[in-house]
């Protein structure tokens, strides 16, 4: 009986001693890629928000179209794209990818709609390798179209136009214009799609939209349509900016404004936007209170289109955007480095709107990628007024994956 008594002793303490040893767990390959995901929306965000006028995109759809092309580049391509975009290793991506999906697929509510969806056209008469066909198709869900970029490369357009409507609803822009698709060179045409319709899970009641001053900058204003309501919800006060986050009905999928507390306060906020700073002001735990919140925001319906080959160059893809030095074997094979003109990308467009209503929001994103060859407080009221020029994001609250990211200067401004 005194053996048993030791020996279950024994079993404690080296228990105990098992437990001090324990090391805490690091982020999971899910939570890297969407923090890599993070850090690239906002070196994209710094190198757009040079234009002027309002600003919308998805940074996960132009991660997407980035991995579509990252998997198909090898060499110094690859390694400039991986780190622009914050990638991590190829296989590591491979694996990661389709669990960030499948969360995705898990925060849709009843009543909403987040749909994302890509494809491939293929000039019909270039072989694309096997093995970057069935990688697009089983991480990316990627369907490949033949098309006859050759002999019809207007009719070529307006079957991608008409795939990207549909894709999106029938919302906004087309993703290509007449002559994008150059008969000569046009080999291959990687397209992305995101459409997004969230109900609020409380409503601005109708009658209490009316025009009201948005303030442009420190001395100029305008009229418009702004919308009100009065909820119970927590904020976050940061040192430049107000955090209000708007919840979406039955979803884990939120908005979240970043409204600056002094009128002409968005250049500063916009300087400081980074992947950890944006971390520091949302998911930081101190300065959240419950407040009965007043919150008047403008209603908003305005589109945005993007050429991202500067900002991506900017950033430092360079071997991929020139003949002379991209290497794309894993799309076309080794042979594909031995012509006079190997392939590279030839055209990054990304086209975007967003509609904010009394209702809820509505949302979408079309990219496409061109392949050439040669060529806590007590609870009080509060008023917030997004009266003035403000960052906002619809985001995916338990991976913090940002589906999308927008400005609003002049929300008067389609």
């Amino acid at each position: 009986m005194g053996w048993l008594r030791a020996w279950l002793g024994m079993v404690v303490l080296v228990g105990s001693a098992m437990a001090q040893e324990e090391k805490p767990k690091g982020p999971s390959e899910r939570e890297k890629l969407v923090a890599g995901i993070t850090a690239f929306a906002c070196d994209l965000y710094g190198e757009l928000r040079k234009q002027e006028g309002n600003l919308f995109l998805s940074p996960f759809a132009v991660s997407t179209a980035g991995g579509m092309l990252t998997v198909g580049a090898a060499g110094k391509s690859e390694a400039e794209l991986r780190k622009t975009f914050h990638f991590p290793e190829r296989d590591t991506l491979l694996a990661t990818w389709p669990k960030l999906r499948k969360r995705l697929g898990k925060a849709v509510g009843g009543g909403m709609t987040l749909r994302f969806a890509n494809a491939a056209c293929v000039e019909k008469t270039e072989p694309v390798t096997p093995a970057y066909q069935k990688t697009l198709a089983d991480v990316f869900r990627l369907p490949w179209y033949p098309m006859d970029f050759r002999n019809d490369p207007d009719g070529s357009v307006r079957k991608i136009n008409a795939w990207a409507a549909r894709k999106t609803n029938q919302e906004g822009m087309d993703i290509l214009r007449p002559g994008d698709i150059d008969r000569e060179v046009t080999k291959l045409v990687l397209l992305n799609a995101s459409y997004f319709k969230g109900t609020w899970a409380d409503a601005f009641p109708q009658r209490s939209t009316r025009p009201r001053t948005f303030h442009l900058d420190g001395e100029r204003e305008t009229k418009v349509a702004t919308m009100r309501r009065e909820v119970e919800q927590r904020i976050a006060d940061r040192e430049l900016l107000t955090v209000v986050p708007l919840a979406y009905r039955s979803s884990s999928i939120e908005m979240v404004l970043l409204v600056p507390k002094e009128i002409d306060g968005l250049a500063k906020v916009e300087q400081e936007l980074s992947a950890e700073k944006l971390t520091e002001w949302m998911v930081r735990d101190d300065g959240w209170r419950d407040v009965k919140l007043k919150l008047y925001l403008p209603k908003l319906a305005y589109e945005s289109r993007f050429d991202l080959l500067a900002a991506i160059s900017q950033l430092g893809v360079k071997d991929v955007l020139s003949t002379h030095t991209a290497d794309l074997s894993p799309m076309f094979g080794p042979e594909s480095l031995q012509v006079s003109d190997p392939p590279f990308l030839a055209m990054f467009v990304h086209a975007s709107g967003i509609r904010v209503f009394e209702e809820g929001t509505v949302a979408w994103s079309k990219t496409a990628e061109r392949i050439d060859w040669g060529g806590e407080l007590p609870q009080k009221d509060l008023t917030i007024r997004a009266d003035r020029p403000f960052l906002f994001l619809i985001r995916e609250r338990k991976t913090g994956l940002i589906l999308y990211l927008g400005r609003v200067v002049d929300p008067s401004q389609q």
